[in-house]
């Protein structure tokens, strides 16, 4: 699968559907590239994030080596079920507080993985718990497994520490 971190480049997913990441505030999140400069992203960029930055991956690479990172990589995308299924009953029940436990930890895990898009809904999912919106994180559990699900799915079909 191709993956590259240039920011016009696709993200090695064939040509989406239009059911690819639905969702109120999602549906920005499959179409357009993350700016280059990550620091400055306002709230609507952020939400424009790509699916997969290499960048964030060679970073984390860096900081803790190949093999520690796809430790993390691997363990993350482990992970991810029980993460969404945490976050699909907190919305259920109407539980705030676990909510927000497993937003941010969403969030945090994603963008540490190179997943932005995912760590951008996790931003937005926070959002939503903090005004206590119920409808709106309604939508988002949706938008957040499809984008899981792609996410994952592209962690699965690629190796992104071939690329150099």
């Amino acid at each position: 699968m191709f993956v590259s971190d240039s920011p016009a480049a696709p993200t090695g997913l064939a040509p989406e559907p239009i059911r690819r990441c639905t969702g109120n505030t999602a549906e920005a999140l499959c179409r357009r590239p993350v700016p280059r400069d990550h620091q400055l992203m306002t709230p609507q960029e952020e939400l424009e994030a790509r699916l997969i930055s290499l960048d964030r991956l060679r970073e984390l690479s860096d900081q803790v080596g190949t093999e520690s990172c796809r430790r993390f990589v691997s363990n993350f995308m482990s992970m991810w079920e029980g993460r969404f299924t945490r976050l699909h009953q907190a919305v259920q029940q109407r539980d705030f507080d676990a909510a927000m436990d497993v937003v941010l930890s969403i969030k945090i895990s994603s963008h540490m993985a190179g997943a932005e898009r995912l760590s951008a809904l996790g931003a937005a999912a926070q959002d939503l718990v903090s005004r206590r919106d119920v409808r709106g994180l309604e939508e988002m559990v949706i938008a957040v497994r499809t984008c899981g699900a792609e996410t994952m799915a592209h962690l699965n079909q690629s190796d992104p520490f071939s690329v150099a």
